[in-house]
């Protein structure tokens, strides 16, 4: 009786440490992700799920935070992850994004479409932009992008402008 006793205690000990780790992961990726910081919300977050992989909220903003980071390519598959449960459409028009961004124009227009039965405003235009992309690829481009290495490094270097006969522009450098 006594075994039985001591084997309950201890595998509740150790399933009160597990979960309050887990919660301490997750309100920690909380608080990342209310301060914007992303980077940092996405470590705590994947730390979280690997304990509990079925909490939709973290999934959500797991997805969220690739999203702001513009790493689409995770974005999606946790934004997919998350389709899985009932009642999470309000993540629908950044997954159409995302998809959009990665060039899957078909399956960006069904979510932009699904999502317009939720907020008709916000997304009219948007699953027609998919439609005019489409278009566009099949016309010849109007100008061609070159790299000049005498001019473009490393560093973000943007918003030229020639201004008397000199050229300006910013940069990280």
């Amino acid at each position: 009786m006594r075994f039985i006793l001591y084997t309950v205690l201890i595998i509740s000990l150790f399933f009160s440490n597990f979960l309050t780790a887990q919660k301490e992961h997750f309100d920690r990726a909380d608080a990342y992700f209310a301060a914007h910081l992303y980077k940092d919300a996405i470590l705590s977050y994947e730390r979280a799920l690997q304990l509990d992989s079925e909490q939709p909220i973290a999934i959500f903003r797991l997805a969220e935070c690739y999203y702001m980071t513009n790493k689409f390519q995770k974005a999606e598959i946790w934004y997919s992850k998350l389709s899985e449960f009932k009642g999470m459409q309000a993540h629908y028009f950044n997954y159409a994004q995302t998809l959009k961004a990665l060039g899957k124009l078909d399956a960006a227009k069904k979510y932009f479409e699904e999502y317009q039965k939720i907020n008709l405003s916000k997304v009219a235009h948007y699953a027609a932009s998919c439609e005019f992309i489409e278009k566009q690829k099949l016309s010849m481009p109007l100008f061609e992008v070159k790299r000049l290495p005498e001019l473009n490094t490393k560093y973000s270097d943007f918003a030229p402008l020639i201004q008397d006969n000199r050229l300006l522009f910013s940069s990280s450098r």
